[in-house]
C-alpha cells in the first residue's frame, strides 16, 4: 500500500482481509455533510472508508449502526452494515474523528439517466423493506403517535425566511460572486414569494396530524440509490436518519426521482405499499413533506451560502440543484402538485 498516511494506521485497527492494497481518496464524494470517504482495494472485495465531521455526536452514530445492523440481519443485502474492528467494535475513535469500514456497494447512481419503471418500483419496495425491517428498533413500537419532527423543523424554518430583513438577505446574495448565482438565487426568492403563505398554512395544518415514529433515513434520494440493471443493489449514506414519519423519506425519494410526473408518483406509492401499507395519516403527510421541500431547498442553499458563508466544493452541482429547484417552485406557484390526493 502506497501512501495515504492520513489512514493507513487506522487500518490497522481491522482484520487482516480489510487491509488494502490499494486507497483512493474521494474527498466528500459529492455531499455535503463534511464527511470524509475513501474507497479500498482489499482481499475481502472493495469496501468505503467513511470519516464523521468531527462534530457528529458519538451516542447518535452508535444509534445509526444500531439500526443499519437491524436492516442487514432482517436480509436487506443492499445495505451496507458497517464492518468491526479487532476490537469489535463497529465505529473507530482515531486522531479525534469517528471512522467506519464498510463494504463497497455495487451499482450507478443512475435513474436520471436511465429510468424505467421496473428500477422505480424496485426503489420503492427496498424503501419500504428498509422500514419493515427498523420499526422496532429503539422505542418506535412503544411511542403513541406524535407530530412529525420535520414538519415542526420545516415551519420553523420557513417562518425564519418569512422574517430576515429583507434588504441585508439581498445584499449577502449579492455578494456571492459565483458566475450565473445571482439571477437563479433572485428567482428562487421570488418563487419562495408566492408559495410561502401557502406552505406555512398547509405546516400548521399538518402540524395537528399525529403520526406514527420510526427511524427514517431521510436524505434518502437519487444519488443514493445504486441500481444494477433494474435491481437496487445499494442502499446508501444513513447520516441524516432520525426518528420521523416515513411520509418524509417517501416524498424525498419520489421527487427526487420523478420530480412532477404524476404517473410515477402514483406507480412508486403502489410499489411502496406491495410491500409495506400506509396508514391515512402517513399518507396525508406525503404532499406536506414534498412541497415543503420544495418551498424550503433552494431557499436553504441562498442561506447557507449567503448569510452564513459556507463554503461548497461542487458550484456547478450547487447551480444545477437551484435550477431543478426553480423548476419545481414555478410548478408549485402554478398550483400544480403531483402527489396523489394530496
Amino acid at each position: 500500500m502506497n501512501g495515504h498516511p492520513e489512514v493507513a494506521a487506522l487500518l490497522a485497527c481491522f482484520p487482516a482481509a480489510y487491509q488494502p492494497s490499494q486507497i483512493r481518496a474521494l474527498q466528500n464524494a459529492g455531499g455535503y455533510s463534511g464527511a470524509q470517504f475513501w474507497k479500498l482495494a482489499t482481499s475481502a472485495g472493495p469496501c468505503c472508508l467513511r470519516r464523521w465531521p468531527q462534530e457528529a455526536n458519538r451516542a447518535r452514530l452508535k444509534w445509526i449502526h444500531e439500526v443499519v445492523v437491524q436492516a442487514g440481519s432482517a436480509g436487506l443485502p443492499e445495505i451496507p452494515v458497517p464492518l468491526v474492528n479487532v476490537q469489535g467494535q463497529r465505529l473507530t475513535h482515531w486522531q479525534q474523528y469517528d471512522w467506519e469500514l464498510s463494504p463497497w456497494m455495487p451499482g450507478t447512481a443512475n435513474f436520471h439517466q436511465d429510468p424505467s419503471d421496473e428500477k422505480l418500483l424496485a426503489a420503492m419496495r427496498v424503501l419500504a423493506r428498509f422500514h419493515l425491517a427498523t420499526v422496532r428498533c429503539g422505542d418506535s413500537q412503544r411511542r403513541p403517535p406524535e407530530t412529525a419532527p420535520g414538519v415542526q423543523q420545516r415551519l420553523h424554518r420557513l417562518q425564519q425566511f418569512q422574517e430576515v430583513n429583507a434588504a441585508a438577505f439581498s445584499q449577502a446574495v449579492a455578494a456571492v460572486t459565483w458566475p450565473g448565482w445571482l439571477a437563479r438565487a433572485e428567482r428562487v426568492r421570488a418563487l419562495f414569494t408566492r408559495v410561502q403563505s401557502q406552505i406555512a398554512a398547509e405546516l400548521k395544518q399538518a402540524a395537528q396530524t399525529k403520526v406514527r415514529l420510526q427511524p427514517c433515513l431521510r436524505d434518502i434520494w437519487h444519488d443514493h440509490i445504486l441500481f444494477s440493471g433494474d435491481r437496487v443493489t445499494g442502499l446508501i449514506d444513513f447520516g441524516a436518519m432520525r426518528m420521523e414519519t416515513v411520509a418524509g423519506d417517501l416524498a424525498r425519494l419520489l421527487g427526487s426521482l420523478v420530480g412532477d410526473n404524476p404517473q410515477r408518483w402514483q406507480l412508486g406509492l403502489a410499489g411502496y405499499e406491495e410491500v409495506r401499507h400506509l396508514d391515512a395519516a402517513e399518507r396525508a403527510l406525503i404532499g406536506v413533506y414534498d412541497r415543503s421541500a420544495i418551498t424550503l431547498s433552494g431557499m436553504n442553499w441562498l442561506w447557507w451560502l449567503a448569510m452564513e458563508r459556507r463554503r461548497f466544493e461542487n458550484r456547478e452541482a450547487i447551480l444545477r440543484r437551484l435550477d431543478e429547484n426553480a423548476a419545481r417552485l414555478a410548478q408549485l406557484a402554478a398550483g400544480y402538485s403531483p402527489c396523489p390526493g394530496n
